[in-house]
Order: structure tokens, then sequence, then C-alpha cells
């Protein structure tokens, strides 16, 4: 009898068969179970290692040993005649047959049938620290409206947003640092041609939501989420991701690392690496994952994701961001981002800063943005966060043309970069392109259509342009979407001292969170004022505040020479962020005084260079006079 007779007689063949369609199954039941309970990466990879091991351990078997009513025997002690081998056989083909149709059921079911709705772990889910009162910190300028889903139709087939991931870690300490991952990998996503990625602010909006897969998805108008979570013990990681097809509703990939803290960058650029596989059919086309921007110093890179999460916060927080920054900068010169963040962080301490107002202080946080930036760009010439952050140094120090040329190599590095395009919006607002600076915020709030700031933007730019109506009713739709945006309160209460709706700005000034350097005692000041006659005398006594929402208020009031007086005496590079609001006013926009404030701005030698806005028009030569 040749030797392939007598494998089919022993029932080899049916045993191999029975063992691959057992293993198969036994294999899957691993990979879920390894992520249902958090268990070690090998977990999987141990299991299918001993599934590969037995393999000719039962083929042996098979061969030496056959089934008999009185137990196993070896083959070759069982009497011709009485071998049951057939029925053993038969018994096998019908195991294999019901194991291929349990796999071909799976198969289907897990291509056709939707299942159960995903519910997105959420750090909050995880056990985020909250405030002594339960409640998370105040929300700041990049407050976000989550009220309605952006998406009108089907999402694109290649788009994707990354979720904050949950901090697992035993302190509950690393959330700042579970952000940055998520960021990181986020970042390195937006690189990926043919991919769309929904912005940080939008897809963070979801971090305390309990909303599931589809639900968010739809909001964020992506067809696919990426969730995680990270767990950090001294130089231990752990972290998990998983990809979620929202649009059927079910998981593509998901893996789990367990490295040391040395391999962050690697895990960064491997998850971004098996997204950007997963989705490749999608993509098109087959450009290779970008590698994240990468520092040696490991301890600097943690100082720079908890200044990230710092400089998120806004307000106080600023200070402590600007000091990590400086400090990662110091450690590691050459890492482009830690000066980029530098740049952000000093930008807008005149907002949040009370001790700015002083042109001492200010001048050295000036100081500090203009090395940042020069070395933002001179680490990282290709990178829009450097150009943009060299843009708005040269915009805050009233270099118009050279600020405009930098937003756009900006730009054409990356068009869609939501950061740029709201402080460029800013811009052509200072400038004086209102009809421009509109265009720019409402298609910013396509990209990020959850950032607030954008929309508080686009109140003010109807304002300038006459549209009050609209104003008012951008800023109570962002008031209802997110009740804590103190700009909205700032707004609204401007708006309703133009109107003379004294009540109602009285009520936007008491419900206006504290923390701001225009106080709720400044608000009462100048409504007060407002309410007893509007004395011009009597209008020094207001407080001196060289801010632009200070000063739409003051111009709102009908406080015109206190407008003056502090524009006057303010630094016109700090003073250029009010003009165009005091100029929407029109017996303010024809003063001498605004005239003498545009040109130590330098903008008329812009406008004659790029053209005229709405407000003011040429008057002969070298004059120029406002359009009423």
């Amino acid at each position: 009898m040749n030797l392939f007779a007598e494998l089919r007689r022993r029932n080899v063949f049916r045993v191999a068969g029975v063992y691959a369609v057992a293993g198969w199954l036994i294999a899957q039941a691993a990979g879920v179970l390894e992520n249902a309970l958090v268990m070690p990466k090998w977990f999987d990879t141990v299991i299918v290692s001993a599934l590969l091991l037995g393999f000719p351990v039962a083929l042996i078997l098979a061969w030496a040993f056959e089934m008999t009513p009185e137990g196993m025997k070896l083959t070759a002690n069982v009497p011709e005649g009485t071998s049951i081998a057939p029925k053993t056989g038969r018994r096998l083909d019908y195991a294999i047959l019901g194991g291929v149709a349990l796999i071909v059921a799976l198969f289907i079911g897990d291509r056709m049938m939707p299942e159960a709705p995903s519910s997105v772990v959420t750090p909050r889910q995880a056990g985020a620290p909250q405030d002594a009162g339960g409640a998370n910190n105040l929300p700041h300028p990049e407050e976000l409206s989550r009220s309605e889903s952006v998406s009108k139709g089907a999402p694109p087939a290649a788009s994707i947003a990354v979720l904050p991931f949950a901090d697992m870690s035993p302190g509950k300490d690393q959330e700042y640092f579970a952000d940055g991952m998520a960021e990181e990998i986020l970042n390195v996503l937006a690189k990926i041609d043919g991919l769309s990625v929904a912005s940080r602010t939008s897809a963070f909006a979801f971090r305390d939501a309990d909303d599931n897969a589809s639900d968010i998805a739809a909001t964020l108008n992506v067809a696919f989420l990426l969730e995680g979570s990270v767990r950090r013990d001294g130089d231990r990681l752990r972290i998990t991701a998983q990809l979620i097809d929202a649009v059927k509703d079910r998981h593509l990939w998901s893996e789990a690392y367990d490295r040391n803290m040395a391999d962050v960058f690697a895990i960064q650029e491997e998850i971004a690496g098996a997204i950007g596989a997963a989705l490749r059919g999608k993509i098109g086309g087959g450009g290779e994952t970008p590698a994240p921007v990468k520092t040696d110093n490991l301890a600097a890179y943690d100082k720079y994701l908890k200044a990230r999460s710092l400089l998120k916060k806004r307000g106080p927080d600023l200070r402590e961001a600007i000091a990590l920054f400086k400090e990662v900068a110091a450690e590691d010169p050459d890492y482009a981002p830690a000066w980029s963040g530098l740049v952000q962080a000093t930008e807008p301490v005149i907002f949040y800063f009370p001790e700015a107002q002083d042109p001492f202080v200010l001048a050295e946080y000036q100081g500090l943005e203009a090395l940042a930036a020069r070395m933002a760009v001179d680490r990282d010439p290709g990178s829009a966060e450097a150009l943009g952050g060299m843009a708005d140094h040269l915009r805050d120090e009233m270099r118009w043309e050279e600020a405009e040329a930098f937003y756009r190599r900006a730009f054409a590095v990356d068009a869609n970069d939501v950061e740029v395009l709201e402080d460029f919006q800013e811009f052509l607002h200072r400038v004086g392109r209102a009809e421009e600076a509109l265009m720019e915020a409402r298609r910013g709030q396509k990209i990020e259509p959850l950032w607030g700031l954008l929309k508080d933007w686009e109140a003010i730019h109807l304002d300038q342009l006459g549209d009050r109506e609209g104003a008012v009713a951008v800023s109570l739709a962002l008031l209802r979407d997110a009740p804590d945006f103190a700009f909205s309160y700032n707004q609204l209460f401007t708006l309703a001292l133009a109107d003379r709706r004294y009540a109602d700005a009285r009520n936007y000034a008491e419900a206006m969170p504290e923390g701001r350097v225009v106080s709720k005692e400044a608000m009462r000041q100048l409504l007060d004022w407002a309410e007893r006659g509007r004395s011009p005398e009597t209008a020094k006594a207001l407080p001196k505040i060289a801010l632009t929402d200070w000063l739409a208020m003051l111009a709102a009031a009908g406080a015109d020479d206190r407008v003056f007086e502090i524009l006057a005496a303010t630094d016109p590079g700090v003073g250029s962020m009010a003009l165009m609001r005091v100029a929407g006013y029109e017996a303010l926009r024809c003063d001498p005084r605004l005239k003498k404030e545009i040109i130590r701005a330098g903008l008329p030698d812009y406008w004659r260079e790029s053209g005229w806005p709405t407000l003011f028009r040429p008057a002969g030569k070298n004059d120029f006079e406002c359009a009423r």
C-alpha cells in the first residue's frame, strides 16, 4: 500500500483539516480576548505559536493512533477487519464541514450584518480627573459647539478623525501625554496625500462624550475614527489603538503596543502607517506615511507635550506653557515644534496677562516671540506651523506685506491648516479687508466646524460690514452652543451697547465667566457711565485697557475721547488690533484722530500696494479719507 493511501486510511488528512479549522477559530478568539480583556500584546502570538507547534504533533498522533470502541490504540495493534477508521473519517468530515460553515457564517456576518453601535472610549469613561466640583476646566477661546452635525450627506470615503486617547495610567495624571500622542498621530495622518483628517479641536470636543461612533463621525463628517488609550508607568508605555469604520459600524484594525518611552516616535509612526495601509484603497495612490518630527531628548519631549496641553487651555496656564517651551528649546535647540509653540504661547499674552498692559513687560514677550519665530523657521522652513508663526510675528510688528507673504507660504505647505487660517483672517481684519476676512472665517468653519473662535470672528466681521443683526444672530447661536465661551459675552455686550440695549448688556456682563483682562467690573463701570448720560468728562475715569475688546466696547458706548486717549498712549502694534473695530462706527471712522492712528500703523502704504479697503479710500496721491 502506498504512503498516500495509508495517510487517507488513517484519516491524517481529515485530522489536518479539523485542526486547521479549529485552530483558525481559536486564533480569532484569542485576538478578541486580547483586546476585550486588555491582555498583553504577546497573548495571541503565544496562542498562534502553540497552535502551529501542535500541528505536526496532531498529524503524528493521527498516524500512530486510531480511535476504537475501547479507546485510543496504536494503529499497529488494531487487528485487520476491526478498524472503524472509515466511520471516524465520516465524523471528521462532518466536523470539517461544520467548522467551514461556521467560518463562512462569521465572515458574512462581519461583512454584511450591522453590529451594535460602537461605544468610543473617552477620557471621562476612563476616569479622567476633574476639578473638585466635578466639572472640567472652563473652555478657552477654542471653545467648541457640538449642537449640529456638519455633514449634510455621505462623508468623504477617505476621511478620519483622531479622538483624544484615554488616560489609563495608574495616577490618572498623563492626560497631557495621551492628548499629545493623539495629536502627533493626527499631524502625521494629515500629511498623507488623499486622506482628509478632521481637525484636532473638533475631534477633541468629544473628550467627554457618550455618543456612539456613528454619531461622532456624522458630526465630524468623516468615515473613520481612530480611538485609543495610553497607560504610562515610569518609562513603560502601553498604547492601544483601534480604527473604526463608522459608516458600517465595525472595527477594521486594532493593536496594542507595549514599549519603552524611547519607542514613542516609532509607535506614532507604526499607528499612522497601519491606518494608511488599512485605508490605502480609499486614499488612492501609494505615498509612504511621513515620519513624525522627532527629538532625541525624551525628557524635553515630555515637557513639550505638557506645554502643548497648557497652551490649549490658555488663560493663566500660558505662563507655565511659556516656561516649559523655553526649557525644551534650551534642551534641544534644533526641535522646531518647541520654537513654534513658544510663538503661539507668547503671541496672545496681552489678552490674558494683566501685567502685559505694561509696555515694558509686553516688550519682553514680543522680543521672545520674535526670537522664537526666527528660530522655528530656521529649524523647519517647510513647516506651515513655523511659517504661520513668523507671519503672526510680522503682523504684530505691522510689517503687513511681509506678513501676508509668509501666510501665503504657509498655505502653500498646507492650505487647510486651520490655525494659520484663523490668524490670517485676523490679519485681513486688521488691514481692513473685512469681506475677505469673513470668507476666510467661514472657510475655516468648514474645516473646523466646532471651533467657536471662528464663529466669534464671523460675528465681528459681520458687524464691521454693517450687518449687526447677523452679528447678533451668530453670537447668540454660539452662546447657546458654548455657554462658557467668554468672547461671545464680550461681543454680545458690545453689540447691545451699540444698540443702547442696556438691560441686555448688563445681563451679558454678569453672565460672563471670570478670568478675563476685561473684567466684569470694568464692563459694569462702562455700562453705568453709558446709562448716566455718557458724559465726556466722566469718561476719563473709565479703565485704561489697551485691548481690542475693551476699545470696541468703548467705541460702541460712545466714549470716543477715551478710545483715542488709550490709542495715543499705546504701542501702535497693539493699537492696530483695534483700529478696524473702532472704524466700524462712522463717527469714529471719520475722526482725524483715527486717521493719525492708521498712519502710525503704516496701513496707508500697505493699501496703496494691495488695494484700498471698503471703509477707506484714496484722496489724491498721498492722502486718504473715510468712506461714509
